[in-house]
């Protein structure tokens, strides 16, 4: 029963949809693979996610940020229909959509409380140790 629990998370049916969204990008840019579409490291970085090798801390906020930066690329480069890293190969309408939405819904289900954990971690560089925010300034709109 736990075992079919933990396929049921919300989290990881977010991240079969992002894959099976991934899925449609990368056939319908088949023509372009060797122009590394970005769907193509979407699901790389899917499948990375379940190797027991890749499931430290490190590696998730790699992942989290490496996930952001080709969530905002493409979210700017989404009217250009180019979905590819290397050059700029054709595209529709359809394959940035997937691409987009895949990376973002991959984004959004990444677990959030890992990351905290290991950012409360990291020591606090020793000439923080006594500085303390000054609460007296007021904000005004000028």
């Amino acid at each position: 029963m736990s075992f079919l629990l933990k396929f049921l998370r919300p989290s990881f049916v977010l991240k079969v949809c992002a894959a099976v969204g991934y899925g449609i990008a990368i056939y319908q840019s088949r023509n372009s693979i060797a122009s590394v579409p970005f769907p193509l490291i979407g699901i790389g970085i899917f499948v990375l996610e379940f190797l027991p090798v890749f499931r430290n801390r490190e590696f998730k906020l790699v992942y989290y940020w490496v996930l952001y930066a080709i969530l905002a690329y493409s979210l700017v480069t989404y009217h250009e229909l180019s979905v590819c890293l290397l050059e700029k190969c054709g595209g529709d309408e359809l394959t940035s959509i997937l691409s987009a939405a895949s990376t973002g819904i991959l984004w959004a289900s990444i677990d959030i409380s890992s990351k905290k954990k290991f950012v409360s971690q990291i020591a606090k560089p020793p000439f923080f140790s006594n500085y303390k925010a000054d609460e007296t300034i007021e904000l005004r709109w000028v």
